[in-house]
């Protein structure tokens, strides 16, 4: 097959993976540079859906623990994904992301991290409430740098 024809495929049946993973193949095996980029999405579905599992595991599994002994042995904190210029605010004159006492989910965009002039978005990544700021607007920050501390919410909002 060619490329026009997998894709026709592909369109046709998308839930086809069978056609995807030999459209995947193809392009390795013509050297198409797409297809590491193509693997690359298809190992963070995995992980994504095996990172759900480990979640509905964890809740099923959960014994009566105090939120003081989970602070203590697995703290809540937000670190920075690389090192940049860290801004607390979206734009010159606007309300910062996040502030103290905010519920945040693992999607809440918190901050923004500039390296080499390019803008990444920086989330929470799990559920918490924002109890500690350790890092200024436009401040200089290393890799896994805490940039926020939190705390557990109570369970009835993190498991909702």
């Amino acid at each position: 097959m060619d490329e026009v024809t997998f894709l026709r495929c592909i369109r046709e049946d998308p839930d086809n993976e069978h056609i995807r993973l030999r459209y995947l193949e193809w392009l390795e095996e013509v050297g198409d540079m797409r297809a590491s980029y193509f693997r690359l999405i298809i190992e963070r579905q995995c992980v994504h859906e095996r990172l759900s599992e480990i979640d509905w595991q964890l809740e099923a599994a959960e014994p009566p623990i105090h939120n003081d002994w989970l602070d203590a042995v697995f703290p809540l904190c937000i670190r920075c994904p690389t090192v940049g210029r860290c801004y607390t605010i979206p734009s010159p004159g606007a309300q910062p992301f996040i502030a103290i006492g905010d519920y945040v989910t693992p999607d809440t965009v918190v901050g923004l991290i500039e390296s080499m002039l390019l803008f990444n978005e920086i989330t929470a990544g799990v559920h918490g409430v924002v109890s500690e700021i350790l890092v200024e607007n436009r401040a200089t920050v290393e890799y896994r740098q805490i940039l926020y501390k939190l705390t557990r919410p109570p369970r009835a909002i993190a498991g909702g």
